[in-house]
Parts: structure tokens; C-alpha cells; sequence
């Protein structure tokens, strides 16, 4: 359960924020015999740092280096999330792991407060305690560890404060992430190029792992990954946020010695071999934040706004920058004929349901942009912004779609975490902000916390168009999976919602694909239906469905199995829910974040077959209860509106 500061610890807090500036020790500095300790807020979680060498671990050299552990709880109830881990970093002229002098410390309270155009609320707000642990080398190389604590998480990375234009690169780094015994995890494949998988197809999570369990053949682990005490009372997702030019976009090695998860840099196979696979920047510089959020129930972890507080502030302003739904030609590219009649006609549907963006297929021809520019005059009046893609990266004309009057391009994302690809996709978010152009990334994005940088970065998608479709008994389990994983760190949808596509076989119930609007949190949600096809029982909870909220709340999950999600718009809430198992299950919802007051409900849920809906309207207040049956790989969609 997320726990939120009282009003005078946070005024605390906003008071010290100003008078609290860093101060190193003078003198000669002595390295502590207990280390140093950065404690969050209310104290509730605990990052303890030491210069020693562990006793008895296996996999930890005998001379001293930097090592740290991680306790989350207070009390009897106090629990160890990682034990002694790791920390250090290497770079090609310098070793910042052995013979480290301590220089000093700082100490200053940290306040994020900042608002989004989308996200899981409207208004984010999160302070903690940020500890920096000075260090230099035998050859007077210089680093610092930042470490931030909060109520909800905590983060670190390095930081090399010296001015030098190098440029430096990044040779390996120590760092390492040892749980808590019997831990469980949840982990994602990431296959390395050429890799063969037994089933083919994408890459799925695997849940109720061992912590330590090697990844398969030719595979690593991808970020994020989540772990659970072995009594599933404790919960960490391990990711990272801030990722910037010049550096990689990190994954755990595929086998964890004395189950320690260590990172590792891309393949240098991936892009055919081409660009470099170690970071490289002058100084100062500073690593991406590596992030734990840790909480005593998933709540705290799919509520947690973390990954994003720590994204470095958006440039400019983001009030041009639109949410909404987004309806597709249920072709398998979307809309693809340069004819201004089915172009029309796709407007027409996203009018009448109140959404906010149509999607041409990048098979569009542009004829010198003449095409495009002509159907967005057409469609004007119907206040119908056109969003255009795929696109591969490389060559976006993003000038031209400007011009033509496009409202924002869907974006092919390699699957690569490269320096170079990072710097490019960094790029088209620079350029397409400049331009005022909404981006929906296609595939793996590795840039998380990317979503507070650059607030028109409205969504990313499950998987890129034309990879394998999975079947529904394995895109339901992962859809019970990716809101306490990926969508924990930024926005997301899964695959094109469908009622009758030919081209997106709908693989799971109606009211699963219903359930989806809700449970995933994306700035762009896409619907792949044409006039007529959307079922009638639907029609109502769709139209003018909001793609931003004001309030998030998990009220239900198991991870690969279940979860219900409940996000408030004003005083409107929905609910969506996901089976991912074969047997049909009846939950129990409970209505105590209504409030108080009457409120009408109207819920559409799984029926006899798996395209068949059952519509319920009742009254209800904050004392009732909503029991809701679940088909196999089904779900459901609820709205609740206040009487008055």
C-alpha cells in the first residue's frame, strides 16, 4: 500500500528544501565503520552503504570496495529487500570499484511537484532524501554516488563531476542486485540477435521464478524486472529513469552468479553490428538513475509515480499536447488507400465516438505532402487530429508532416539499446516537440522517465506491427502482467484494441478487450474498428473515454493471473479488469473509493460466449460491494458517474 507524507512533514520538507545546501566535510574524512545510511522520510525505507568486504558471500572479491543493502519496513516488520549488493563503475581510464579514498559528503531534501498532460494522475508530487558519497582514485579520478531515498523507492546512480571534454567511455560497471532469500521474480527474455526461441515468436514474461534463475538460451533479462518476498508480501520493480545521449539502455546478464543480477550492456550484434555498445560522454556526466520501487503490497508498485519523478523537467511547455483515443482502419497497416472517401469516413467514426485521432498507414503517399494536407482540410471540421505510422526511425520527415498538417507520427523503435539508438530516438523527441508532434513509440522503448522529459512521448506499444501474434491464452497472461511491469514506468498500451478486425483476430473475450482501456495507462489508445463494428453494448462506455486521469488505484492483483484498476477523470470513475487464466473467476469489487453520495454504475462484462456482452445498471455507494464474473481470458469495464 502506497503510503503519502502529512501535510506538515511535507511543508517540512518544502521549507529545509531552500535552507538544506550540500555541504562536504572538512578536514581529513574518515570512512565510517557502519558506512552511511539514507533513510526515506517517514523512515519507512532504509539504503545503508559500506567500504568493506563482505564475509562469506561468494562472487565478492577479498579487498574492500563499496557494497550496499536495502530494508524496507519498520519495527518487527522491518524486512530486507537486498542483501549486501555491489556498487561500482568502471570507465576506460579510470577503476572506480578498488583502492577508492572518501573525500566527504552531502546531504539535501529532494522535491518533485509537476504536472503531466497524461499519466496514471494529473498532478505528481513526491519528496525524499538525497545522500552524495564523494570518492576519488589512487590517480585523483573523481566520483560521486548519488543516492535518493524515498517513501516509495529509492534511486542512486554516478556521477563524474570533473570538467574534461574527453571523451570518456564506460568500460563495465560492478553494480549488482542481490534479494532477499527465496525471492521470487518476474523477468522478461530479451533475446540476443540470432537467438532461436523453442516456441518462436515474441518474447514472454515469466513469472514465480526463483531469484537467480538463469535466462534462457541466448537471452539476457530485460528492465524492468519485478521480485516478491517468498511470502509475496513485500514487492520491488527494478528498473531505471533518465536515460540521456551518449549512454546505453541496460538489461541483467542472463545468468546471476550467487544470484546477483548484475547489468550488461547491449549485444554488438544488435543493429547488424553497427555503433558502439559502451557509453561515452565528456565530463561532467552523469549515469542513468538505477531505480527500486519498493512497497508492502503491488499497490505501492502500479501506483508509484517514481521512474517519472526522477526524468529530468520537460524543456517547454506541454499545453499544446493533447491525449485521446485513436481509431484505425482494422487493415493490418491501418489506412492505407490515398482516398479522401475512406479517410472521411474514419474521421466520421472518430467524431461520433468523441476521440480524438484518426491513424493513417505509413504506406500513405504523401505526393509531396499534397495527399495528407488534403485530407486533414477535408476532415477539419470534425476536430479529428490524423497521426501517421509506422515509421522506421531513420529519415522521419518530420517537417513535412508538420507542414502537412499531421497532429503526430507512430514510431518503429529498434529493438536495440545502443548509444546510437538511443541518441536518435532522443532526437526525434527534441524535434518533434519543436515541431508539435505527438509520439507513440512501436516496440521496446528504453527510455524510461523519457515520459516527464518530453510530455508529447504520449505512449508505447506492446510489440512492433507484423511480429507473430500471440495466442489467447499467452496475450491474456501477459496483459495480466505488463501493468505491474512496463506500465509501472511509462506509458503504454498493449496490442490495437478489436472487436471485428480481420487483420487483429481478437484472441481474448470482448469484455477482456473492454477491460484493456482501462487497465493500461497510454496518452494514445488505438481501436481497431471500422462504422458499426464496435458492439452495441460498448458504444456508450467508449464514447468520450478519457486518456488522462486524475487518480490511480490498483484494487486487485495477482500477475499473470488477474488485476482490476480503478482511474478517476473528475468525479467519473472506471474500473477494468483482466482474467489471464483459463477458468472462469468472480471478484468481489469493492466501492469505498466512491465516497460519498450515490453513484450510477454501469457495468459491461464477459457473457455466454466470448463475443457476447451482459450490460448491468445499478445504483451504488461506497458501502457496496460489485461482485463480477470473469470468463477465461475474459475482463469487463465499468463506469460509475455521481448523481449529482
Amino acid at each position: 500500500m502506497r503510503r503519502f507524507l502529512s501535510a506538515p512533514t511535507i511543508l517540512a520538507l518544502l521549507l529545509g528544501l531552500g535552507s538544506c545546501a550540500p555541504t562536504i566535510k572538512k578536514g581529513a574524512p574518515v570512512v565510517p565503520s557502519q558506512g552511511w545510511k539514507v533513510t526515506s522520510p517517514s523512515g519507512l525505507l532504509t539504503m545503508e552503504v559500506r567500504h568493506f568486504s563482505p564475509t562469506g558471500t561468494p562472487d565478492y572479491p577479498t579487498q574492500p570496495r563499496l557494497y550496499f543493502r536495502v530494508a524496507f519496513g519498520g519495527g518487527e516488520a522491518k524486512t530486507e529487500i537486498l542483501r549486501w549488493s555491489p556498487l561500482g563503475i568502471t570507465r576506460k581510464d579510470a577503476d572506480f570499484t578498488d583502492d577508492l579514498r572518501y573525500l566527504g559528503e552531502s546531504q539535501r531534501r529532494v522535491t518533485d511537484d509537476y504536472t503531466l498532460p497524461r499519466g496514471k494522475r494529473s498532478h505528481f508530487s513526491n519528496a525524499g532524501v538525497e545522500h552524495v558519497l564523494s570518492f576519488e582514485t589512487l590517480q585523483k579520478a573523481r566520483v560521486d554516488l548519488m543516492v535518493r531515498a524515498y517513501d516509495d523507492g529509492l534511486a542512486f546512480r554516478y556521477h563524474f563531476p570533473e570538467a574534461n571534454r574527453g571523451p570518456f567511455t564506460i568500460a563495465g560497471e560492478a553494480t549488482g542486485f542481490r534479494f532477499m532469500p527465496g525471492a521470487r521474480a518476474i523477468l522478461l527474455p530479451q533475446y540476443e540477435p540470432g537467438a532461436s526461441q523453442d516456441q518462436g515468436g515474441p518474447a514472454e514474461w515469466m513469472t514465480d521464478l526463483p531469484a537467480g534463475s538463469a535466462a534462457p538460451a541466448g537471452a539476457r533479462w530485460a528492465l524492468p524486472a519485478l521480485f516478491a518476498s517468498p511470502d509475496r508480501s513485500r514487492w520491488a520493480l527494478l528498473a531505471e529513469s533518465g536515460l540521456a545521449a551518449g549512454h546505453a539502455a541496460l538489461g541483467l546478464a542472463g545468468k546471476s552468479d550467487s544470484e546477483i543480477y548484475r547489468f550488461r550492456f547491449p549485444h554488438p550484434d544488435e543493429e547488424a553490428g553497427r555503433g558502439e555498445v559502451q557509453p561515452k560522454s565528456s565530463l561532467p556526466w552523469s549515469t542513468p538513475w538505477r531505480v527500486l520501487i519498493v512497497s508492502d503490497g503491488l499497490a505501492g508498485v502500479v501506483e508509484s509515480s517514481l521512474v517519472t519523478d526522477l526524468g529530468a523537467p520537460a524543456a517547454a511547455a506541454a499545453d499544446w499536447v493533447r491525449p485521446g483515443n485513436v481509431v484505425r482502419h482494422p487493415g493490418a497497416s491501418g489506412l492505407e488507400r490515398a482516398s479522401l472517401g475512406p479517410g472521411v469516413h474514419l474521421a466520421d467514426l472518430a467524431a461520433s465516438m468523441g476521440w480524438g485521432y484518426a491513424l493513417l498507414s505509413a504506406q500513405w503517399p504523401s505526393g509531396g505532402g499534397s495527399t495528407w494536407r488534403k485530407l486533414v482540410r477535408a476532415t477539419a471540421s470534425k476536430k479529428v487530429g490524423w497521426l501517421i505510422g509506422p515509421r522506421d526511425a531513420a529519415g522521419l520527415p518530420l517537417a513535412e508532416f508538420s507542414t502537412a498538417g499531421l497532429k503526430g507520427v507512430r514510431v518503429a523503435v529498434s529493438a536495440s539499446g545502443k548509444p546510437d539508438v538511443v541518441e536518435s530516438l532522443l532526437a526525434i523527441l527534441e524535434e518533434a516537440g519543436k515541431r508539435h508532434l505527438l509520439v507513440q513509440f512501436e516496440g521496446r522503448v528504453p527510455g524510461a522517465g523519457w515520459d516527464r522529459s518530453y510530455p508529447h512521448l504520449l505512449s508505447a506499444t506492446a510489440g512492433r506491427s507484423g511480429a507473430p501474434e500471440r495466442d489467447g491464452a499467452s496475450q491474456a497472461r501477459q496483459n495480466a502482467i505488463d501493468p505491474f511491469t512496463r506500465n509501472v514506468v511509462g506509458p503504454m498500451e498493449p496490442t490495437p484494441i478489436a472487436f471485428h478486425s480481420p487483420a487483429h483476430p481478437s484472441s481474448v473475450t470482448w469484455g477482456h478487450e473492454l477491460g484493456l482501456t482501462v487497465v493500461f495507462e497510454s496518452g494514445l489508445r488505438s481501436f481497431a474498428e471500422s462504422d458499426g463494428a464496435l458492439p452495441d453494448e460498448a458504444v456508450s462506455l467508449l464514447t468520450g473515454l478519457p486518456s488522462a486521469w486524475d487518480e490511480t488505484r490498483l484494487l486487485h492483483g495477482d500477475p499473470g493471473h488477474s488485476v482490476i484498476i480503478a482511474r478517476r477523470k473528475a468525479r467519473i470513475w472506471y474500473v477494468g479488469g483482466l482474467n489471464g487464466d483459463a477458468v472462469a473467476k468472480t471478484q468481489a469489487v469493492p466501492m469505498e473509493l466512491l465516497g460519498t453520495g450515490l453513484f450510477n454504475m454501469i457495468l459491461v462484462a464477459d457473457g455466454p460466449s466470448a463475443t457476447e456482452l451482459v450490460v448491468t445498471k445499478r445504483q451504488r455507494n461506497a458501502t457496496d460491494v460489485q461482485g463480477i464474473k470473469m470468463a477465461p481470458y475474459g475482463g469487463f469495464l465499468m463506469r460509475l458517474v455521481p448523481q449529482n
